[in-house]
């Protein structure tokens, strides 16, 4: 049933559907039912609107049986020039053999000229998995916030989770700033990451750390910062050792860039395995030197084959707390045969570790002689690069 009403004050509309379905064979077998409302007022300043809607089916099939509940409720406020406000609620129950399954969700907006708030709440329900999701975005120009929650339950103990994350966007001081944080907590690690960007016309920042405990296999601390002078990134365990990487210089006459580590035993002392230097060498020409470390190859490997027992126990570990042992044996294999090739060629080729110094030296004379012919399309283009590199 549908009814039209138009006049000066404007549009109203309602509707209202029944329907009824059955599909009978000795028994009951499949029934569904539906029943909606429908109210609509427009205007030239507002427009309103209410939805109710529910539902109910049934049915036997075969050893399958369920019996479930649908509704919806909406309520819609539209001023186009003042303001929005909007109410929206869903729930869906279906019990069956084979066990609970139902949403909800709600939503919730409220816009003015003055301030903005938008609410958003979830819950999934399931024999194997329960899931909890809630977002909201408040403020009030020029500065916003957005808060984000997520959870879930399961039999399956690898499935459980929890996050926490928030980010605050400030659009003031002609510029933009955001700030992020999130803490992720599961049963084999927890994350805490922090991220930061700034940009302004004189300046642009960005910043994130990460931080990851682990009781299941090895703590990790990420850090990586970018200005407009230069990149840095660092990536730190504290049972293992420091791996860091800078990149520094406006400009590639001023380039100067680093790969670089800590070890364990002596975590105060920088072992530099690859610099980059540029200078310039006369009017017409950049001065490159290079310099890399012949000890690190063999150095790595070799502490990463005294580690392999460890690694190994931490995936067994893993895998048989979650039922996954087939896979952690294949895995663990692999680990081991790929990291004894690795450093077996590493050996095996320590005698002719010249050879790569002089190809090195080789290939930085090539590099001169490019540079110097080539320097009226290549200055442009790395300047270009840099810039980008500032502001992403």
């Amino acid at each position: 049933m549908t009814s039209i009403v138009l006049n000066n004050n404007g549009l109203r509309s309602t509707s209202k559907i029944i329907a009824d379905a059955n599909l009978t064979k000795y028994h009951k077998v499949i029934a569904m039912d539906v029943n909606e409302n429908l109210a609509v007022e427009a205007s030239l300043s507002r427009v309103y609107a209410v939805l109710k809607y529910s539902g109910n089916n049934e049915a036997h099939l075969f050893n399958f049986n369920t019996n479930g509940k649908h509704d919806v409720n909406a309520n819609i406020d539209f001023a186009p020039t003042s303001s929005l406000t909007a109410d929206m609620e869903i729930e869906i129950s279906q019990p069956s053999s084979l066990g609970m399954f139902s949403i909800f969700e709600k939503a919730v907006t409220d816009v003015t000229g003055a301030k903005q708030k938008i609410f958003i709440n979830g819950k999934f329900v399931s024999p194997l998995y329960t899931t909890n999701v809630a977002a909201e975005v408040e403020g009030s120009a020029p500065v916003f916030k957005v808060n984000f929650r997520s959870s879930a339950t399961s039999p399956v103990v690898f499935l459980e989770y929890d996050l926490d994350s928030s980010i605050t966007i400030n659009l003031e001081h002609a510029g933009v700033s955001l700030t992020g944080k999130a803490v992720f907590t599961h049963t084999d690690l927890s994350m805490d990451i922090q991220h930061i960007i700034s940009h302004t016309s004189s300046d642009s920042r960005l910043t994130l750390n990460a931080d990851i405990n682990s009781p299941a296999f090895a703590d990790v601390n990420l850090r990586y910062a970018v200005r407009k002078d230069g990149i840095s990134a660092t990536i730190s365990i504290p049972s293992t050792g420091f791996l860091g990487l800078q990149l520094h210089g406006r400009t590639p006459l001023q380039m100067n860039s680093r790969i670089y580590g800590r070890y364990a035993s002596d975590p105060a002392k920088d072992v530099d395995f690859f610099t980059i230097r540029a200078s310039a060498k006369e009017a017409n020409q950049i001065n490159v030197k290079m310099i890399f470390n012949m000890e690190t190859p063999d150095i790595m490997l070799s502490g990463l084959q005294e580690r392999i027992p460890a690694i190994a126990s931490c995936f067994s570990s893993f895998a048989e707390k979650h039922q996954l042992l087939k896979h952690s044996a294949q895995l663990k294999n692999s680990i081991i045969y790929y990291t004894e090739v690795a450093h077996n060629i590493a050996n095996n080729h320590a005698p002719h570790l010249s050879e790569v110094s002089s190809l090195f030296k080789n290939t930085v004379a090539q590099l001169e002689n490019t540079l110097l012919l080539t320097k009226l399309n290549l200055m442009p283009l790395l300047f270009t690069l840099m810039l980008f590199m500032r502001v992403t």
